[in-house]
């Protein structure tokens, strides 16, 4: 296992909750990479990554000193804590208007800007649509 801030650790940003499904892959991979399969040490590799703060966190919660309960369990309530990691509430309405009027606050500069703009109006709004919350003619 890589150590703490190696540039091969996982890394996760607790102000990017989206960032948290791809932390955990990450860990995943290391962790097959490494041959870990006990559940505890793969808990406690999940805490060893993340700042201090975040670690106590998820340390406090029942899922990682129960030993009844799987990774999979832990990982579930560690997204709990974190509204918008979960697949499902991935984007929201919401993200697209404030987007949009940040956009529109800003401007277009230059075409690195429009490509930038078009890279996340074009990410969220395929999600929204995907889930039946925007139509084709409201992303459009």
């Amino acid at each position: 296992m890589p150590a703490r801030g190696d540039q091969s650790a996982p890394q996760f940003n607790p102000q990017q909750p989206q960032e948290l499904r791809c932390y955990f892959a990450d860990l995943n991979f290391v962790f097959s990479r490494a041959g870990i399969i006990d559940v505890a040490e793969k808990k406690k590799h999940a805490c060893r990554y993340v700042d201090v703060d975040t670690a106590d966190l998820w340390e406090s919660i029942g899922e990682y000193s129960n030993v009844q309960k799987t990774y999979e369990e832990f990982i579930k309530a560690v997204q709990s804590l974190y509204p918008g990691a979960e697949e499902e509430r991935k984007w929201s309405v919401t993200d697209m208007d404030k987007l949009v009027g940040e956009r529109l606050r800003l401007g277009v500069l230059s075409l690195g800007d429009l490509g930038n703009y078009y890279r996340q109006f074009y990410t969220i709004t395929t999600f929204l649509r995907g889930k039946q919350h925007l139509s084709a003619a409201k992303q459009s």
